[in-house]
C-alpha cells in the first residue's frame, strides 16, 4: 500500500458518482470521524473565504480552487490546506497541505463504474526529505488513515444516497 512516501487505495461503492462527489463536498462532516482528525474548519483569514456557504462558516470547506481550510490533528497541530485543483469533469480534487516544513499532496477522485456505482480513490504523498522521514516514522498510521478516509467517505455517501 505504501511505497516510501505514497499512500493510495480505491474502494468500490454502490452509490451514484454524483452522490459520492456530493459527499466529498461535505468532507467537514465526515473527516472528524477519522482517528487522526479532531476538527475541520474554513480558514477565515483566507482572502477567498466564502461566507455564502449553506454550512456554518466556522467549519465549511468549499471544493473550489484556491479555497483554504484547516485540519486540526488528533494530537493538536493544525494542517493548513488549500484546494489546488477541482475538475468536476474527471471527478478529481487535488489538495495541498502543510504543517510546518511537512508538505502533503492529496488526490481524491470519483470514478463512475455504472449508474449506481463508482470507485472512490485517495492518494496521498509526502514529497521531499521531510516527507520521507515523516512516513518512515508514521507510515503505518498513514496507511490506516487512507483506508479509514475511504470508509468514512463511503459511509457518508451511502447516508446521502439513502436520504435522496
Amino acid at each position: 500500500m505504501a511505497t516510501h512516501n505514497d499512500f493510495s487505495n480505491g474502494l468500490p461503492v454502490d452509490v451514484p458518482a454524483a452522490t459520492a462527489w456530493a459527499a466529498l463536498e461535505h468532507m467537514e462532516h465526515w473527516l472528524p470521524n477519522l482517528a487522526t482528525v479532531r476538527s475541520v474548519e474554513a480558514d477565515a483569514d483566507a482572502a477567498n473565504f466564502s461566507r455564502s456557504s449553506a454550512v456554518s462558516p466556522t467549519n465549511s470547506v468549499v471544493l473550489k480552487t484556491g479555497h483554504r481550510y484547516l485540519v486540526r490533528t488528533s494530537e493538536g497541530p493544525v494542517m493548513h490546506c488549500r484546494i489546488a485543483e477541482v475538475d468536476t469533469g474527471t471527478g478529481l480534487v487535488h489538495i495541498e497541505a502543510r504543517l510546518g516544513p511537512l508538505r502533503s499532496c492529496l488526490l481524491c477522485s470519483v470514478e463512475p463504474t455504472g449508474p449506481c456505482a463508482c470507485v472512490l480513490r485517495r492518494r496521498q504523498t509526502y514529497p521531499g526529505m521531510i516527507g520521507r522521514l515523516f512516513t518512515l516514522c508514521f507510515g503505518r498510521r498513514e496507511g490506516n488513515e487512507t483506508t479509514a478516509y475511504l470508509r468514512a467517505w463511503t459511509d457518508y455517501a451511502r447516508d446521502l444516497a439513502d436520504r435522496r
